[in-house]
């Protein structure tokens, strides 16, 4: 009798190979990728391989390698080691066109991470400006321009909203006008993270926990 597979793919690198665990996945659809999961360098080549698929599509694959083996194991292998390889094949193909969704996932992550923290620390900049009491209204004044500029060279997409903000009344920035700048940052937000919602469709939406 054969062994079954402990994995469908050989590791490409040579440091070591990796098993997944027979997990149960009866609930398929309602399991979510943590976050956590997906942190590691994009260039290497250190995917675990259990998160190229949903935990579904693994059990199939893995049930109908099994299936080959018995038939070869039944047959002496006569008729199932042209399929096996043929199958071995199409799974190494899932496996790049999988690790090639993840690697763009990861980087779309890595970019909205750094927007979200730019909006996030000018912000902070603009209400304690904003917050602290000074008789000094022209330093203000100042600091609050080149909080604005910095925000309107980096978030050029924002440009056109900015410049529809009325402060030439002010003699610093009101509450008001950063509640304004909030709500076009928070529309802002939206449309850069569409994106990610998009890719994560490529994402399995069932995943081990990894040891």
């Amino acid at each position: 009798m054969h062994q079954p597979i402990p994995s469908l793919f050989s590791s490409q690198s040579n440091k070591r190979e990796t098993n997944v665990p027979d997990y149960a996945y009866d609930d398929d659809d309602n399991v979510m990728v943590s976050f956590a999961e997906i942190q590691f360098h994009p260039e290497e080549d250190n995917i675990p391989n259990h998160m190229l698929m949903s935990g579904k599509q693994f059990k199939i694959l893995n049930n109908k390698l099994n299936s080959l083996l018995q038939i070869q194991a039944d047959t002496g292998g006569r008729h199932s080691k042209w399929t096996y390889n043929n199958i071995q094949h199409e799974i190494t193909k899932f496996r790049d066109v999988a690790k090639e969704h993840h690697i763009l996932f990861v980087e779309e992550v890595q970019k909205s991470s750094w927007k979200v923290y730019v909006v996030v620390e000018t912000i902070k900049k603009l209400a304690e400006y904003n917050n602290s009491f000074t008789t000094k209204v022209d330093v203000k004044n100042e600091f609050d321009s080149k909080v604005l500029l910095k925000l309107d060279e980096v978030l050029g997409n924002l440009k056109e909203s900015m410049s529809k903000l009325d402060l030439s009344q002010q003699s610093t920035i009101s509450m008001e006008s950063i509640s304004k700048m909030i709500s076009s940052l928070e529309k802002s937000l939206k449309i850069n993270l569409a994106l990610i919602l998009q890719l994560m469709s490529f994402l399995p939406t069932n995943c081990p926990p990894v040891k």
